[in-house]
């Protein structure tokens, strides 16, 4: 009897033997995620957006303080 199903993508770790042996002795089913899927999760889908603006140009900066300030000016056009 199965106790819960789990989507995963395929993420190294998330096909990593261990993992599966993992989900199996614990009778959960690990379901497939399809090919090309488009991402079920906003978050995922807002930092994909964001980082987009933030390297727009094949702009690279030199600094963390660079990078954060760029996150944070981009951030704020959300709004």
């Amino acid at each position: 009897m199965k106790i819960g199903y789990v989507l995963l993508k395929y993420a190294p770790i998330h096909v990593a033997r261990g993992t599966k042996a993992f989900l199996q002795s614990w009778n959960i089913q690990l379901l497939d995620w399809p090919a090309l899927s488009p991402d079920l999760s906003p978050i995922e889908n807002l930092w994909d957006i964001l980082t987009a603006k933030v390297y727009a140009h094949v702009k690279q900066y030199d600094t963390f303080k660079q990078v954060k300030s760029a996150i944070v000016q981009r951030g704020r056009k959300f709004n």
